[in-house]
């Protein structure tokens, strides 16, 4: 995309919004009139962009999966306060307008909505904007705790305390160095230590964008090992980080293909009812986890479960049922994460943990006999609370999985020769993962399989250009991290600390996830 604005006199848009064809036709006929557009799938992706392209006018959906478009219209007013928004909603929202305007919403428009209405609507929004900036309102008074807290991807509060974290680490006694360890000094080990407490806290609390922090993990193992540069350089491009490219590019033909929405509107069919969906479909979406990034599972899933809830509406003449909409959704992400990389849960097939355990290779034996079974035993009490925390207060009993797989997928239509061809490279990739891991490994074959894939069309190389780099950095810098752990043995040696003669009760989920995460003696 060109950086220089086709039209100076026009406002710049940022266009947001989680079906791709609408998009991508809106944006082309708004570039055809001389916009410069920038594009989004989903919330937090919109507020990177709004950062970095500092759009003057947001045109945004309202129901989008994740951040819908009233949460993305909060944090997008704290980044760009002057940005003038204008919502596109399915259907009549009266009870929203308030709320939304409250949060400085310029304009409700109803999808679908004329190319010329939305014209003109653009052009009064980019007046007010400009009356607002002549007008000049007093700057607000600055303070230190809203500063700190700030908004999602820049929280200062938050990174302060994730690199008090990392410096506190050596403070610490020295720790005991378990196998593998001898090579390192002790404030190595320290710094493996502070480097996991930091790139953990950015993470989880959402302080920074992802790719930034994969740049913090690469930065401070950099820093631990000094002047090793060349120690620290292979822990940053190990074959884990290379798998994970390759695997979101195999990821990206499968889309192009269709293939991750046909998967999902089969594995939906096991959902007929409430109980089904939580205590059936749920289990195997978590199991999911342990392979496929939890990201990729919830975008493919989260409009399938959207589509069956406005079919089990529609299907009973009700306008909404909130109790059966936060069960799908918080269901599908409460289970994407029991095994998504990133946790120990998925045992021997998470890579995270294969790093931080010294485990190589592909195998599914690790995974079975110990990822496998902490999926299911957290996996199934997650379901029990939502189901008795609020799928009981549903009015909707059965759910029209049937009838909406069946609709999405005829409007899918046959699959062509390239989604078959696509699915043939993944087939063949999986069972030369399954049968031959110690011999090959896991980055060779993935980045055979892009290439085969890129030879036949499937992949094209804007496709690989089109890649969430900054999901591949954030995987680079944990596995940096991982992996400097790992080698300094300092987590091996902590678990060594723990007496071998506790009594059974306190071998408890958190031993388990301890054990589960070093990996067997």
């Amino acid at each position: 995309m060109p950086e220089s604005r086709a039209n100076p006199l026009l406002p710049r848009i940022l266009l947001v919004d989680d079906e791709d064809q609408f998009r991508a036709a809106l944006r082309r006929s708004l570039e055809l009139r001389g916009f410069e557009v920038a594009e989004a799938g989903n919330g937090l992706r919109a507020l990177e962009l709004a950062r970095e392209r500092e759009p003057e006018v947001v045109i945004l959906d309202e129901r989008m999966p994740g951040m819908d478009g009233i949460e993305t219209l909060t944090e997008l007013k704290k980044i760009r306060p002057r940005a003038q928004v204008i919502m596109l909603t399915g259907h009549n929202r009266n009870g929203l307008s308030e709320a939304a305007k409250e949060r400085g919403l310029f304009f409700f428009l109803e999808k679908p909505c004329g190319i010329e209405e939305l014209l003109a609507t653009i052009a009064a929004a980019d007046e007010d904007r400009a009356r607002a900036a002549v007008a000049e309102p007093p700057r607000e008074k600055f303070h230190l705790h809203k500063w700190l807290i700030g908004a999602h991807g820049r929280r200062p509060g938050l990174v302060a305390l994730g690199l008090l974290f990392f410096g506190a680490v050596f403070l610490l006694p020295e720790p005991p160095q378990g196998s593998g360890g001898a090579a390192f000094t002790p404030a190595q080990a320290r710094a493996g230590l502070g480097a996991l407490a930091l790139v953990v806290t950015l993470l989880a609390t959402g302080a920074l964008p992802v790719g930034v922090i994969g740049l913090v993990g690469l930065a401070a193992v950099g820093l631990a090992l000094a002047p090793d540069w060349g120690r620290a350089a292979s822990l940053a491009t190990g074959q884990e980080a290379v798998f994970f490219f390759a695997a979101v590019a195999v990821a990206q033909a499968a889309n192009r293909a269709g293939l991750d929405r046909r998967l999902g509107n089969w594995i939906l069919r096991t959902a007929r009812g409430r109980a089904a969906y939580l205590f059936l479909f749920l289990p195997l979406f978590a199991i999911a986890g342990a392979f496929i990034p939890e990201q990729a599972l919830v975008a493919v899933m989260a409009p399938a479960a959207l589509a069956l809830y406005d079919g089990s509406l529609r299907g009973r003449g009700l306008r909404q049922d909130r109790p059966l909409a936060l069960t799908l959704l918080l269901g599908l992400a409460f289970a994407a994460n029991l095994g998504a990389l990133g946790t120990p849960l998925g045992g021997g097939r998470n890579l995270i943990a294969m790093a931080l355990s010294g485990e190589d290779g592909f195998s599914f034996a690790p995974w079975a006999s110990r990822g496998l079974p902490l999926i299911l035993a957290l996996g199934l009490p997650t379901s029990a609370y939502l189901y008795f925390a609020l799928g009981r207060k549903s009015r909707v009993v059965d759910l029209a999985a049937e009838e909406e797989v069946r609709l999405r997928l005829d409007s899918l239509g046959r699959m062509s020769g390239r989604a078959w061809f696509v699915t043939v490279v993944v087939a063949a990739l999986l069972a030369v993962w399954s049968l031959l891991p110690e011999r090959l490994g896991l980055a060779g074959p993935a980045l055979v399989a892009v290439v085969v894939l890129h030879l036949g069309g499937a992949l094209r190389w804007k496709d690989i250009q089109g890649l969430h780099w900054d999901l591949v950095l954030l995987y680079a810098g944990l596995m940096a991290v991982a992996g400097l752990v790992r080698e300094t043995g300092v987590v091996t040696g902590l678990v060594g600390l723990v007496p071998a003669d506790l009594p059974a009760a306190a071998y408890s989920v958190p031993a388990a996830l301890a054990a589960n995460l070093v990996g067997p003696a």
